[in-house]
């Protein structure tokens, strides 16, 4: 497969409704990622819109618990974006794990990296095994979520008008009555739970899940039930009480403090991103603005949230935009490059 000078092909990783995802070496990064492609044709807007809200979240997260993207374009008018390649393999079942505290910790570090789109304010929309990847980490594994197609900004959400996603990961207010929010991935956690204890999927009428060969918290049992209750009232009203609950039964804080950037819209820089819209509109479009833009300022002052915001926005408008902090040899004070 030609992909173009940048990017040479290694191998197919998987495909749905939309596309595919490839294994890439990236010569300009120099190292592999995967490259999500929409299918040719795109499909209607939806699916670009899609494909293109996946990659604006992703482009302004820093979570080590969710997969990075890094750039957006065109392939023979074809949209695609490439992210962060997890080796590892997809979630499955209580055979993944070596003991009761490393599927414990799993789920913990999973929790946080939910809870950590809550509180800013995302929705996953299709938490499942498919869309968790164990990495390797030591002697144990680690989760990573990948594929944020279904993803939402802003809390909390209405129901598309045309049902997406996995039918068994699925709350029910994603078919009848009822308003999207983080209690709907609550739901889709205690699903996954389910199937990480017990090897299944929960019945009709949710059970405790069974059949672990380790001996698990008394309260687990409680904590997965109330994730799946029907009524959305009766469920955690999102990840952050579910991490809670978990490190109360695990005794203490569970997985890493990590350090993470918030995708949230900038603060106080009106001007600037006005600038900025219009500085990359008169580039999209053959306009008479200046065709170069000089930012400034103190360390500290939010330079580089700036020209990602801006790399964010001119990608998705078609424009090839390349940025760098410092490079190789430099001998000047680290800064940011535009390419």
């Amino acid at each position: 497969m030609n992909l173009g000078p940048r990017y040479r092909f290694v191998r197919e990783l998987g495909q749905g409704g939309s596309g595919r995802v490839y294994l890439v070496h990236d010569a300009y990064l120099g190292k592999e990622l995967a490259l999500k492609l929409l299918r040719s044709p795109p499909g209607g807007a939806g699916a670009l819109e899609q494909i293109e809200r996946e990659f604006r979240l992703l482009a302004r997260i820093r979570h080590p618990r969710i997969a990075r993207a890094y750039d957006f374009g065109r392939l023979r008018g074809r949209p695609y974006f490439t992210r962060e390649h997890v080796p590892g393999k997809p979630l499955g079942g209580p055979g993944d794990f070596e003991s009761a505290a490393a599927l414990l910790r799993c789920m913990a570090q999973m929790t946080e990296a939910v809870a950590f789109l809550h509180e800013s304010e995302v929705l996953y929309l299709d938490l499942k095994p498919a869309n968790v990847i164990l990495r390797p980490e030591g002697a144990s594994v680690g989760p990573v979520l990948i594929d944020f197609g279904l993803c939402r900004q802003g809390l909390p959400a209405a129901r598309d008008e045309r049902v997406r996603g996995s039918l068994p990961y699925m709350a029910p207010e994603h078919l009848g009555p009822g308003t999207l929010g983080p209690w709907t991935d609550a739901f889709a956690l205690g699903v996954t739970f389910h199937v990480m204890i017990s090897g299944g999927l929960p019945r009709r009428r949710p059970e405790p899940p069974a059949g672990t060969r380790w001996r698990l918290p008394p309260g687990i049992a409680d904590l997965v039930l109330k994730c799946l209750a029907h009524d959305w009232r009766q469920r955690y009203p999102s990840a952050l009480e579910v991490l809670e609950d978990l490190r109360r039964l695990l005794g203490g804080p569970a997985g890493e403090a990590a350090a993470v950037e918030i995708p949230a819209p900038t603060v106080g820089r009106d001007v600037e991103l006005e600038t900025i819209d219009a500085f990359v509109e008169s580039l999209a479009t053959g306009g008479t603005a200046p065709r170069a833009i000089l930012l400034t300022g103190p360390a500290g002052m939010g330079q580089t949230h700036l020209l990602r915001e801006l790399k964010v926005r001119a990608q998705t408008r078609g424009l090839r935009v390349f940025l760098e902090t410092g490079y190789p040899g430099q001998t000047t004070p680290p800064g940011s490059l535009l390419r």
